[in-house]
């Protein structure tokens, strides 16, 4: 799982990115190297995810430790770590740190890696958004939760 998810993580990265920028393998003028790394990947459990989302038990209980914690109960989760250089001088022009888990809803409860799947989206799609306001645009699409 841990190969496919850091595979997964790099195509999401790089189809969003494809929208604005060139893909190199190599330095060189004007060129941004991104190193990121996927420092937790945990499934959720499908069955227990599904049953705190339908029974009112189970919903109050995963809603108090939502309040606590940021999360749900039974819900998959995923953290990056990510910074952008200068290819060429190896300055450093950006580093993030983000955590994400999953939101209690019926979508993609049977799939277990759907929410560490969706923060990959989340997490490309705001990496987009800022480069573009970094370029100065006004056309920047904010990503959606």
């Amino acid at each position: 799982d841990r190969t496919r998810l850091a595979s997964l993580l790099l195509g999401t990265l790089q189809n969003a990115l494809l929208a604005d920028y060139r893909i190199v393998r190599e330095a060189g003028p004007h060129v941004m190297r991104l190193s990121v790394a996927l420092t937790e990947a945990e499934a959720s459990h499908t069955v227990l995810d599904t049953l705190s989302s339908v029974l009112p038990t189970g919903y109050l209980i995963s809603g108090t430790k939502s309040l606590a914690t940021g999360t749900g109960t039974f819900v998959g989760s995923a953290s990056v770590e990510a910074k952008i250089t200068d290819a060429e001088l190896g300055t450093l022009l950006a580093a993030a740190v983000d955590r994400r888990g999953g939101a209690k809803s019926l979508s993609g409860v049977t799939s277990e890696w759907n929410d560490v799947e969706e923060s990959f989206q989340y997490w490309a799609q705001t990496l987009r958004y800022r480069l573009c306001q970094w370029r100065g645009e006004h056309s920047c699409v904010h990503p959606t939760e």
